[in-house]
């Protein structure tokens, strides 16, 4: 015959006996041990159903001290459902931002105050002890960017499982994050001093933006990998049809050429010259709809 003794607070913490204490008590850290603040930005776009596991997947988290950040990227208002699903956790949401994604993850990193940020999607999860591992890695090794591992899983609706593809798992290689998107961002926790030290979301790409931010960091600092599944993505696929292996290559290099045909298409939306070329586009759609107006009034006159 065996038996353990555990105290109090470790049972509301762990173990099957933790299940009536979740939405009463959060890991705390010790007393004068609060650890560095940590703000999830979540990026919102009409989705509830989705966005609801989300925070709870942040609610859930065994690292403490962590403020969540919505940027409502369009849509319905959600501040209220929100504030009701993260608990105890503050939070803050932005207004509808509609200028794209990549607008929406500057507000968030504006309006975000911790000492390190992580994006979490709201078709993504994170596993419980998402935080609390990259928080370890980066303090032990003094490092300002790490990422774990994440699994995708293909959902013919939201509870139904197809498939769960293995772990994206690669180790950092600046030069192979050139060509391949291997980085998942919503595993990635960084410092709050990488976006002010190499800028944030280049708002001119409408796609990719995220893999050319890395590309941007990767350029002055190193990532830690900490080789753990620690989050989830879910795709959203009615008729299970996924790329075999043997198309992943194919379906890898075309993103590619689209990440750099989007950098090219990014820079020109910057110059004067597309300023110009936007500016007769729209004199030229007015005097469209102008003669169009005219001709139509035109034509009902004579059959009047």
């Amino acid at each position: 015959e065996g038996y353990s003794v555990w105290k109090t607070d470790m049972v509301r913490k762990t173990g099957p006996f933790s299940l009536p204490f979740h939405n009463i008590t959060r890991r705390l850290p010790g007393p004068g041990e609060p650890g560095p603040l940590v703000s999830v930005i979540v990026l919102a776009r009409d989705r509830p159903a989705r966005l609801t596991d989300a925070l709870r997947s942040v609610a859930g988290q065994t690292y403490a001290n962590v403020e969540i950040v919505v940027v409502n990227d369009g849509g319905a208002e959600i501040s209220d459902g929100v504030q009701a699903l993260a608990g105890e956790i503050p939070v803050t949401c932005i207004a509808p931002v509609r200028r794209g994604r990549a607008a929406a993850a500057n507000a968030g990193l504006r309006a975000a105050r911790g000492a390190y940020l992580n994006f979490l999607d709201e078709d993504a999860v994170f596993l419980p002890d998402h935080v609390e591992t990259l928080v370890s890695g980066l303090i032990s090794t003094h490092s300002k960017v790490a990422y774990s591992n994440t699994a995708k899983v293909y959902t013919s609706g939201w509870e139904d499982r197809i498939k769960t593809e293995a772990p994206l798992k690669r180790t950092f290689d600046r030069r192979r994050l050139f060509f391949e998107n291997y980085i998942s961002t919503i595993s990635v926790l960084f410092s709050r001093e990488v976006p002010a030290e190499t800028g944030g979301f280049d708002e001119q790409m409408k796609r990719f933006g995220d893999w050319d931010f890395w590309i941007r960091v990767s350029r002055r600092l190193s990532f830690l990998h900490v080789n753990k599944l620690t989050a989830k993505y879910r795709v959203y696929d009615p008729g299970g049809v996924r790329p075999a292996g043997r198309m992943k290559p194919f379906v890898a290099g075309k993103s590619w050429v689209g990440f750099v045909m989007e950098r090219c298409l990014a820079g020109f939306r910057r110059t004067p010259c597309a300023t110009r070329v936007r500016a007769a586009w729209t004199g030229l759609r007015k005097a469209a709809a102008v003669f169009t107006a005219r001709l139509a009034q035109r034509l009902g006159r004579r059959h009047g």
